[in-house]
């Protein structure tokens, strides 16, 4: 809290100074990266506000995550991810969720773990509240990865830009990786097809930066909750 006074992560502390909000700190890390590090924006200008362009669609806010659902792919990420942490919390102790419920600014999101922990994952899925929010990410994403489906294969190379890899591609990817976790990714495959993306997600699983970011960091509530999931069928795609 005393790094960030909204309970939020992420969170970048570089040389005693916090970056909130996840676009900020990739651009501030681009940034501070050095002259060695790989640029990861365009030169031209044109190519800059394209990049701005997808990170923003990727991104979700703070204040309003699933605002503008039907606009931006970001902001189904949070709905579309409830069933993940309905799975989660079960490996989370009752009293860490009880500090949410003293401290955090929004109420909603620990009294959801709440009645998830206590309901179950399956039975905290058909609340009425749940399942709306569900519902109502799951319609407009199937129209944003098919967007996402035309732009890559319409792309000139092997990343949204074409050649160059961006920030606008971690944006995405960071969104793909969570549908991948919360399994809706191969539901929508499968009922609409998506070559391109599939194909585009694996290109970046294959980058030695995901590997030491996210395949090497993995938390184990996260795994124990992904596999839950899995071996569960709650929805039909």
């Amino acid at each position: 809290m005393q790094i960030n006074p909204s309970g939020l992560i992420p969170v970048l502390v570089h040389n005693g100074h916090p970056i909130y909000e996840s676009d900020e700190i990739l651009a501030y890390a681009s940034r501070a990266a050095g002259p060695g590090a790989p640029s990861l924006v365009p030169a031209a200008a044109a190519a800059q506000a394209e990049m701005a362009w997808w990170i923003d669609y990727c991104s979700l806010s703070s204040s309003d995550p699933t605002g503008r659902a039907a606009d931006r792919l970001g902001a189904c990420i949070p709905g579309l991810t409830l069933p993940l942490f309905a799975a989660m919390i079960r490996f989370v102790p009752l009293r860490r969720i009880a500090v949410g419920l003293l401290f955090h600014f929004d109420r909603k999101r620990p009294a959801f773990f709440f009645m998830a922990k206590l309901l179950g994952l399956r039975r905290a899925m058909r609340l009425p509240a749940v399942a709306a929010l569900i519902d109502a990410s799951r319609r407009p994403m199937r129209g944003h990865l098919a967007r996402v489906e035309a732009a890559l294969g319409n792309s000139a190379g092997p990343w949204l830009l074409g050649a160059e890899f961006t920030l606008a591609d971690i944006s995405l990817a960071c969104a793909l990786l969570r549908l991948d976790e919360t399994g809706w990714l191969p539901r929508f495959a499968a009922a609409g097809g998506l070559p391109a993306t599939l194909t585009y997600y694996d290109r970046v699983r294959a980058r030695p930066s995901w590997q030491a970011a996210i395949e090497d960091m993995r938390h184990p509530i996260v795994d124990r909750g992904v596999a839950t999931l899995r071996s569960t069928a709650l929805f039909a795609p």
